[in-house]
This record gives C-alpha cells, structure tokens and sequence, in this order.
C-alpha cells in the first residue's frame, strides 16, 4: 500500500512535472517546530525540526514563474519525550530521544495576486521512538499554507503544514510550522 502510493506520486511528478529547459530553481534551508498532535502529543513534546529544499518552478514564455512548482526535501526532527515518558525510560535505563527524519516530494501552487501559496507532498519517514521500541518505516502525506516574501537576493519563506504519517501498525499527525531562507539558483 504505501509502496504503490509514494510509486504514484513519483510517477505523477514527473510525467506532468515542469520543463526543465526553461525553469528557476531555488535551494532553501527551513528551521521551526514540530508540534504533535493526538496521540503522538502524549508522550512527544513540541520539538525543533529543520532541513533542506530544492524546489524548480517553469518559466512562461514571457519569462515569468508558472503558478506551479515541484520541490524535493528532506528534514529532521530531534524529538522529547514528555516528562513522564523520559523518567519512565530512565527507570528501565534508556536515555535515547526519538526522532523523525521525512524526505519528500510535493507541489506548491501559488496565488497569481497575492505572494500566498498552497502545498502537498508525500514521501517516506523513518520514526525512532527511543528505548527499546522498534523504528518504524511509513509514508508521509502532508497538506499546508505559506507565503514567500523576496528580500534582496534571498526569498523568505513561512510555511504550516500538517501531516499524516501512515504506518503499519498506527499512524502519527503533528503539524509543522517554520520559516525559511532561499536562494533563486
């Protein structure tokens, strides 16, 4: 199941992905919380998550950005156990924090008016819930808004995002919200 969805998304991509021989592409690193959510959030405490972008937007013939453009990420989350979760592990002798690293692709499509945007993606996560419990491999849906203000040579970026990730067993939701420094390459 997971297998064939992040196969689709892949797929999609690149057959209805942008020319690459007329495109702007901007490198981005983004930093910000982690809040978790359900579940998750009771025995995870909000965290810092950072990562890197690397998104490609097509040109029209006028030499203007499309509205639409794909990117590729990668991020980490060093997460923290609640107060009660960390002094049950160090009972049993474990002191090693979770973490969460996602590497996805998505979409965004920007306002024609506004310096507003909307973003999907999809992609894998690794979850290591510290102690002795097992790592989990799932896939990562994830939906958000954001805006893009240039200054300078350089393009701000904040961004909410929320997130499903689907594993075999359960599934976690936390939401993602953070800023980022970009650069038109």
């Amino acid at each position: 199941m997971i297998g064939r969805a992040f196969v689709l998304v892949v797929t999609a991509g690149l057959l209805l992905g942008p020319d690459v021989t007329a495109a702007q592409s901007r490198f981005s690193v983004h930093g910000g919380a982690l809040v978790p959510l359900g579940d998750f959030g009771d025995w995870v405490e909000p965290s810092p998550r950072f990562g890197i972008r690397s998104e490609l937007q097509s040109m029209n013939v006028l030499g203007q950005r499309k509205l639409l453009s794909f990117h590729v990420e990668a991020s980490y989350a060093a997460l923290s156990h609640e107060a009660a979760v960390e002094s049950a592990l160090l009972a049993q002798g474990s002191d090693e924090d979770p973490s969460l690293l996602e590497v996805g692709l998505g979409v965004r499509a920007y306002s024609r008016v506004a310096p507003f945007f909307v973003t999907g993606g999809a992609g894998y996560a690794r979850y290591r819930p510290g102690g002795d419990l097992d790592t989990e491999h799932g896939l990562d849906l994830n939906a958000g808004l954001g805006f893009l203000v240039p200054l300078g040579l350089f393009l701000v970026e904040v961004e909410a995002r929320l997130h499903n990730v689907i594993f075999e067993d359960d599934d976690l939701r936390y939401l993602t919200a953070g800023a980022a420094l970009g650069l038109p390459i």
